[in-house]
């Protein structure tokens, strides 16, 4: 449990799989999209918004397995040896 009392337990419907699907989705239909004349400069500028949300959402999770690598969880739940395998 963190600061906030939020627990990652899947099994009690806390997957955010399904959230992060949506997004990729819709970052994609955005970015397959024509750009209008003009507007270069703010497509960039979202580009490098979704960028770091997507590193803020990466650097989460490699965090949550840092902990579980040094607790020696990793290996046994995951299969890997250390997080690199998993960045």
């Amino acid at each position: 449990m963190n600061s906030s009392g939020v627990v990652a337990d899947p099994s009690a419907g806390r997957n955010p799989v399904g959230a992060v699907r949506a997004d990729r989705k819709e970052v994609a239909e955005f970015f397959a999209a024509d750009v209008p004349p003009g507007c270069a400069a703010s497509v960039l500028e979202v580009a490098e918004q979704a960028q770091r949300e997507m590193d803020l959402a990466r650097y989460a999770i490699l965090t949550r397995l840092a902990g579980m690598e040094a607790e020696g969880a990793l290996l046994e739940a995951g299969g890997q040896r250390s997080v690199q395998a998993w960045s």
